[in-house]
């Protein structure tokens, strides 16, 4: 009896270690994975602040350093575009518009927010200024102004 006891014993002993040196091993890898997506999550949404600030910049010609008008610019305007209507080297085509007195080009308005960032969710458009992971308890810093440089540029 003594003998299966101190058998019974180690092999308890052997699968605790064993299972020490998988989460001793285990650990570090689902924290370099998880560090991973939280990197990339963060790293597209200052991509989006960017593309956010440079169509801002294209309407208004400067940055804004305020999240809320950078947000209510997304969720709510439009830009004005310009597209061809024909092919330049559509002779025909060209000769029609010609014909009509009309300017190959065409202006139309579209939504910023249905344009350039279908990918987000309206939720996700609000949530723009935190910190993915956080759970909206930290922000990103958000800042503007102007430089000037001895050429005055």
């Amino acid at each position: 009896m003594g003998k299966k006891l101190i058998q019974f014993v180690l092999a308890l002993a052997i699968l605790g270690l064993a299972f020490y040196v998988y989460v001793l091993i285990a650990t570090p890898i689902k924290f370099e994975s998880e560090q991973k997506i939280r990197e990339k999550a963060v790293i597209e949404r200052i991509k989006d602040i960017r593309t956010a600030e440079r169509q801002f910049k294209s309407k208004y010609q400067h940055f804004t350093a305020d999240f809320d008008s950078l947000i209510n610019f997304v969720a709510n305007e439009t830009m004005e575009g310009e597209r061809k209507i024909v092919d330049e080297d559509d002779s025909v085509a060209m000769a029609q518009l010609k014909k009509l007195r009309k300017k190959n080009i065409e202006k139309f308005t579209y939504s910023v927010k249905d344009s350039l960032f279908k990918h987000l969710s309206a939720e996700d458009v609000q949530n723009l200024r935190y910190i993915p992971y956080t759970n909206n308890q930290t922000e990103f810093i958000l800042d503007a102004g102007i430089l000037t440089t001895e050429s005055k540029i």
